[in-house]
Protein backbone atom coordinates (compact mmCIF):
# COMPACT_ATOMS: atom_id res chain seq x y z
CA UNK A 1 0.00 0.00 0.00
CA UNK A 2 2.82 2.41 0.87
CA UNK A 3 4.41 1.71 -2.52
CA UNK A 4 1.20 2.68 -4.32
CA UNK A 5 0.93 5.82 -2.17
CA UNK A 6 4.52 6.83 -2.94
CA UNK A 7 4.03 6.18 -6.66
CA UNK A 8 0.83 8.21 -6.87
CA UNK A 9 2.11 11.25 -4.91
CA UNK A 10 4.14 12.66 -7.85
CA UNK A 11 1.09 12.25 -10.10
CA UNK A 12 -1.12 14.08 -7.60
CA UNK A 13 1.44 16.89 -7.21
CA UNK A 14 1.64 17.31 -10.97
CA UNK A 15 -2.16 17.38 -11.24
CA UNK A 16 -2.34 19.99 -8.47
CA UNK A 17 0.24 22.18 -10.21
CA UNK A 18 -1.61 21.95 -13.51
CA UNK A 19 -4.92 22.79 -11.86
CA UNK A 20 -3.21 25.70 -10.09
CA UNK A 21 -2.90 27.39 -13.47
CA UNK A 22 -6.72 27.56 -13.60
CA UNK A 23 -7.81 27.61 -9.96
CA UNK A 24 -6.61 30.51 -7.75
CA UNK A 25 -7.23 28.64 -4.47
CA UNK A 26 -5.16 25.69 -5.66
CA UNK A 27 -2.37 28.01 -6.76
CA UNK A 28 -2.41 29.70 -3.34
CA UNK A 29 -2.30 26.32 -1.59
CA UNK A 30 0.71 25.27 -3.66
CA UNK A 31 2.50 28.60 -3.19
CA UNK A 32 1.79 28.53 0.56
CA UNK A 33 3.71 25.28 0.89
CA UNK A 34 6.88 26.72 -0.62
CA UNK A 35 9.63 27.67 1.79
CA UNK A 36 8.31 25.73 4.77
CA UNK A 37 11.74 24.54 5.89
CA UNK A 38 13.17 28.04 6.48
CA UNK A 39 9.98 29.06 8.33
CA UNK A 40 10.41 26.17 10.75
CA UNK A 41 14.13 26.82 11.23
CA UNK A 42 13.31 30.28 12.57
CA UNK A 43 12.34 28.86 15.95
CA UNK A 44 14.75 28.93 18.83
CA UNK A 45 16.00 25.34 19.13
CA UNK A 46 16.21 25.65 22.92
CA UNK A 47 12.43 25.97 23.15
CA UNK A 48 10.49 23.49 21.05
CA UNK A 49 7.27 24.90 19.66
CA UNK A 50 3.89 23.36 20.30
CA UNK A 51 2.61 22.38 16.88
CA UNK A 52 -1.05 22.10 15.90
CA UNK A 53 -1.97 20.87 12.44
CA UNK A 54 -5.57 21.62 11.59
CA UNK A 55 -7.26 20.64 8.37
CA UNK A 56 -10.22 22.98 8.61
CA UNK A 57 -11.61 26.07 10.27
CA UNK A 58 -13.64 23.81 12.57
CA UNK A 59 -10.54 21.99 13.79
CA UNK A 60 -8.83 25.35 14.35
CA UNK A 61 -11.82 26.53 16.43
CA UNK A 62 -11.63 23.33 18.51
CA UNK A 63 -7.91 23.83 19.16
CA UNK A 64 -8.21 27.57 19.87
CA UNK A 65 -8.92 27.24 23.65
CA UNK A 66 -5.76 25.17 24.11
CA UNK A 67 -3.73 27.60 21.95
CA UNK A 68 -5.06 30.54 23.96
CA UNK A 69 -4.22 28.82 27.26
CA UNK A 70 -0.63 28.20 26.14
CA UNK A 71 -0.32 31.87 25.18
CA UNK A 72 -1.63 33.03 28.57
CA UNK A 73 0.27 30.62 30.81
CA UNK A 74 3.50 30.14 28.84
CA UNK A 75 3.95 33.04 26.40
CA UNK A 76 7.62 32.14 25.90
CA UNK A 77 6.66 28.87 24.19
CA UNK A 78 6.13 29.38 20.46
CA UNK A 79 2.99 27.92 18.92
CA UNK A 80 2.92 26.76 15.31
CA UNK A 81 -0.39 26.21 13.57
CA UNK A 82 -0.36 24.64 10.12
CA UNK A 83 -3.34 24.40 7.81
CA UNK A 84 -4.26 22.16 4.90
CA UNK A 85 -6.22 24.89 3.18
CA UNK A 86 -5.68 28.57 2.43
CA UNK A 87 -9.18 29.41 3.67
CA UNK A 88 -8.44 28.04 7.14
CA UNK A 89 -5.12 29.88 7.14
CA UNK A 90 -6.76 33.22 6.25
CA UNK A 91 -9.51 32.77 8.82
CA UNK A 92 -7.01 32.05 11.60
CA UNK A 93 -4.70 34.88 10.53
CA UNK A 94 -7.58 37.36 10.86
CA UNK A 95 -8.48 35.94 14.28
CA UNK A 96 -4.89 35.94 15.58
CA UNK A 97 -4.29 39.52 14.39
CA UNK A 98 -7.44 40.61 16.21
CA UNK A 99 -6.41 38.72 19.36
CA UNK A 100 -2.89 40.22 19.27
CA UNK A 101 -1.18 36.86 19.83
CA UNK A 102 2.57 37.32 19.42
CA UNK A 103 3.81 33.78 20.11
CA UNK A 104 1.84 32.18 17.26
CA UNK A 105 3.13 31.33 13.81
CA UNK A 106 0.68 30.39 11.08
CA UNK A 107 1.49 28.50 7.90
CA UNK A 108 -0.10 26.45 5.16
CA UNK A 109 1.29 22.98 5.68
CA UNK A 110 3.95 21.27 3.65
CA UNK A 111 3.11 18.20 1.61
CA UNK A 112 2.25 15.20 3.74
CA UNK A 113 4.67 12.75 2.21
CA UNK A 114 7.01 10.51 4.20
CA UNK A 115 10.15 12.48 3.27
CA UNK A 116 8.64 15.74 4.52
CA UNK A 117 7.47 14.50 7.91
Amino acid sequence: MRLIYNLLIPVAILAAKISGAFLPKMREAIDGRKGWKPRFREFDNRISPVWFHVASVGEYEQAKPVITAIGKHSPEIPVVITFSSPSGFHFARRKELLDGSSNISLSITFRSIPSAI
